[in-house]
This record gives C-alpha cells, sequence and structure tokens, in this order.
C-alpha cells in the first residue's frame, strides 16, 4: 500500500491498552490556486471525529491562535458551522489535513498512537501552489519525517516548519507563545 509505513509505527512503543483501529475520516480542507500553506496534525481527536473537522476541542488552542494571527473572530466549531471554518481557512490561504490515513489510537492520546499508513501528503500538494508545510507538535514532525524518508520523490522549494502542538496538553506554550511560534512560519 503506498504510503504505509514499513510495520508500523509507535509514538511510544509497545502495545496501546484499549486502541481503537481507525481511519482518518475527512478529507483535506479545501485546495485552490490560492493555497499557500499545508498545516499537518497527527490524527484527528475524538472530538474531531465526532463534529466531523479538525481542531474541534474546544481545549485546543488552534482555532485561537488563527484568529489572533489575523485578527479575526470565529463562532465556536460544531457540526452546523464547518463551512464558515473553511472559509476563513481559504481566504487565509491554509490547507489543513493529518499525516496518519490508518492508525491504533486510544482516545486522542498521540502516544498511544501506532501509524498502519500515511496520507500521500507529496500526491495532495504536487500540482499546487503549496509550498510551505507547518507540523503542529512533535508527533506530526515525527511522523512526516518517518514519511518523507519513505518517498522515492521530492518537491523541490518546501519550507517545513516544525511548530509548537496547539493542544491542551502543551502546557509549556501558553496562547501568546503559541501565536508567535505561528505567525512567523504563517506569515513568512
Amino acid at each position: 500500500m503506498k504510503g504505509a509505513p514499513t510495520g508500523w509505527f509507535s509514538t511510544k512503543g509497545g502495545l496501546a491498552l484499549n486502541a481503537d483501529m481507525q481511519i482518518h475520516p475527512f478529507a483535506p480542507t479545501r485546495v485552490d490556486e490560492d493555497s499557500r500553506i499545508l498545516i499537518l496534525g497527527s490524527f484527528p481527536s475524538v472530538v474531531s471525529r465526532e463534529v466531523g473537522f479538525y481542531y474541534a476541542n474546544k481545549q485546543n488552542r488552534f482555532w485561537k491562535l488563527l484568529c489572533a494571527i489575523f485578527g479575526e473572530n470565529l463562532p465556536p466549531l460544531d457540526s452546523v458551522n464547518i463551512a464558515t471554518y473553511q472559509d476563513f481557512l481559504t481566504r487565509h490561504g491554509l490547507v489543513l489535513w493529518d499525516i496518519t490515513k490508518q492508525c491504533e489510537i486510544t482516545r486522542s492520546d498521540d502516544a498511544s498512537l501506532k501509524v498502519h499508513a500515511f496520507n500521500d501528503i507529496y500526491a495532495l500538494i504536487k500540482n499546487t501552489n503549496i509550498r510551505t508545510i507547518c507540523l503542529n507538535g512533535a508527533t506530526a514532525t515525527k511522523l512526516f519525517k518517518i514519511y518523507q524518508s519513505q518517498q522515492t520523490h521530492t518537491i523541490n522549494n518546501l519550507k517545513i516548519h516544525t511548530l509548537p502542538s496547539t493542544s491542551p496538553r502543551n502546557a509549556r506554550y501558553d496562547l501568546e507563545r503559541l501565536v508567535k511560534a505561528y505567525q512567523l512560519a504563517i506569515k513568512s
């Protein structure tokens, strides 16, 4: 299977207890001629899988930081207003997706993530104007490096930014520090 890791990759090693096999439940957000930046996470949280859109957990600071960077407000994310969030991303040339296509995961715990297949990131961006990839957190970064090492081709002039996780578990970064880190990558 194209994009499949050799065997599987565990973020912690060993077997996860109560891990469920999951297939990524939704497509990347809209890609058009104005798309410039792909932001990659690891895998959607339980809340995101229930709502059907990226970063739906209210405790995750992802949407707060984007609103701060672009000086806009968004209504609370739920299944009714996904189009509003999609329009926001499109206006700013942003595309969201996750590196993991199929995995075993316990709830929303990245530490339990065992990847069975990667999404084909290069196929998504190959014929687009996307030349910047922002990796949301250490797990997305680690997995993207493995994905890259398995590719037989590269994409020229691709900028990769490793950024801190917007997860509430990342207590080392308050919203202000997250905004500064992401702003440098998104506005460059």
